[in-house]
């Protein structure tokens, strides 16, 4: 399957009988994209804060007080598309152009009537409180102190307030789009994580979408390039009317398209990544449901801590991406070592050289950041010296070298999963069972598949919180306002202002060498 075959095939051929019905589509389809003046405007309406830099202040009140606009922005209590709703006894205007032009006389809740609205006659009433009659506009209508050039792009934009639906939403539908492998070593797993989110948005759409939206989710190709992929989705989001991102495909490229998608102001729920970009200021854009290697560091030593240690070592070999697990292990266990009031007894080691034979007093408990060949270099070299020390590894570097571990370590690796790997997960998850048997999903990548639908969920429940009146900004919202979310397939998901990653801790497995399997360690360990 060519990705977006059935889209480009739209533009390629579409028929004219289309082009002609087009003339009669309504205005939020057509609408052009905003000025330089309408978008400034639409941030003073919003945000409260003017582009230029100036200062804006709201009075509020007849006692005058003055604050800051940004806390009193005019979508707070007009709505996202200006039509108010009434809430604690206030009833903000409607204050897309339409209505405040109406060609009557309008007579407001108090009794009040005005004639309508004149660009003039506006700006006299956001920055004087007055209306077109000169009546006194509600006490809880703050005047608004702002510069000319940003009450002129104010009103530019409320004259095209009811034309500004966001990318990619229209009043039938909502464009979700993904980014996905689509060939070399990653393609079946791109091929599954594409099948588990068709599945469940066709099935969101038999029963009714969202607010009687449809759901129409776009699979992008996801170049093995890390440079090309960015190019490639900066393209496709440039071109094409997408609302948010769910599940895209992060690997080698993070900073870049987190960047990206912050600066075209795009939604992104669930990406698959093992390094989130958590630094502050958090990307208000990027939702994260599964932690990175550095929270499930700071999870295993919560759980290395319970099993007791004098002596602790982080083995790492010498990939620079696994440099801040490494650090973020290593600050942990010092956070710990000095609430206990000890002197820190722990190493890094890098496992290029490593040779256990001269290390001296060895260490009780290896935290081991490695792949492949050289998981099994560690394994060997510490079996072949009789140490058999306690070994914490991250879920997602489990592979077939860790279950070929000499048998002195049976039961002495332990994994962090953020969620149940595999059929353990599978058999548990009454929502991905009834997907996978109604749509014959794929039987391969069975955890990537189940954290992809939880995402889908998460966003989903995102979009049904911000009610009929969908736009980005209010979908933000709602998404930090999820707390303990309950997906049906992981632990409770919470999000907030200053939290970005939904769930933050793990389970610990150990391996059963002798039975090929994982079985429980402990319970639900939080990150911090």
């Amino acid at each position: 399957m060519q990705p977006w075959s059935g889209h480009d095939r739209r533009r390629r051929c579409r028929p004219r009988w289309v082009l002609i019905l087009l003339a009669g589509l309504p205005a939020f389809q057509l609408a052009a994209e905003l000025t330089p003046s309408e978008a400034r405007g639409k941030q003073i309406y919003h945000e409260g804060s003017s582009p230029a830099g100036s200062d804006i202040t709201a009075v509020i009140g007849d006692a005058g007080t003055e604050v800051s606009a940004a806390i009193m922005p005019c979508g707070s209590c007009h709505g996202a598309d200006g039509r108010g709703r009434p809430e604690g006894g206030v009833s903000p205007s409607d204050l897309t152009w339409p209505a405040l032009t109406k060609p009557y006389r309008v007579e407001r809740a108090d009794g009040r009537q005005h004639p309508p609205y004149t660009q003039r006659l506006l700006v006299r009433a956001i920055t004087m409180g007055l209306d077109p009659a000169g009546n006194s506009l509600h006490v809880a209508m703050p005047r608004y102190r702002l510069t000319h050039q940003d009450v002129g792009d104010l009103v530019a934009y409320l004259k095209r307030l009811d034309s500004d639906l966001d990318p990619g939403l229209t009043d039938t539908s909502i464009t979700l789009a993904t980014q996905l492998p689509r060939d070399g070593a990653l393609e079946s797993l791109g091929g599954a994580i594409e099948a588990i989110l068709q599945a469940y948005f066709d099935d969101l759409n038999q029963r009714g979408g969202i607010y009687s939206r449809q759901i129409d989710l776009r699979v992008m190709p996801a170049p093995v390039a890390a440079e090309d992929r960015v190019s490639t989705l900066r393209s496709e989001l440039q071109s094409d009317e997408v609302f948010a991102l769910v599940g895209t495909f992060l690997p080698g490229a993070e900073q870049e398209i987190t960047d990206l998608v912050e600066d075209m102001r795009v939604p992104l729920v669930g990406p698959f990544t093992q390094h989130p970009q958590l630094g502050f200021p958090l990307n208000p854009y990027v939702f994260y449901l599964l932690p990175g290697l550095e929270d499930l560091g700071r999870a295993m030593v919560g759980h290395a801590t319970e099993e007791g240690a004098d002596r602790t070592a982080v083995v790492v070999d010498s990939q620079s991406r696994f440099e801040p697990a490494a650090e973020a292990i290593l600050d942990r266990l010092a956070e710990l070592d000095r609430d206990a009031n000890i002197q820190s007894n722990n190493l890094k080691l890098e496992l290029n050289g490593l040779d256990p034979a001269h290390l001296g007093e060895r260490p009780d408990h290896i935290f081991l950041l490695a792949n492949g060949e050289q998981q099994t270099a560690f394994f060997q070299q510490a079996a072949a010296a009789s140490w058999y020390p306690r070994v914490f590894l991250p879920g997602s570097l489990l592979g077939r070298e860790t279950f070929d571990a000499p048998a002195g370590f049976d039961q002495r690796i332990h994994l962090a999963f953020p969620t149940l790997p595999g059929n353990q997960a599978a058999a548990s998850t009454e929502a991905y069972r009834d997907l996978a048997v109604r749509y014959s999903l794929p039987t391969r990548h069975v955890t990537a598949q189940i954290a992809t639908l939880a995402s889908a969920r998460v966003l989903v429940e995102g979009l049904k919180r911000s009610g009929r009146e969908l736009s980005r900004r209010r979908l933000v919202e709602a998404l930090e306002g999820l707390s303990e979310f309950d997906n049906g397939l992981t632990p409770l998901v919470s999000y907030g202002p200053n939290r970005r990653v939904g769930v933050n801790g793990t389970y610990m497995l150990a391996l059963d060498l002798t039975r090929q399997r994982l079985m429980s360690a402990s319970g639900w360990v939080e990150s911090n």
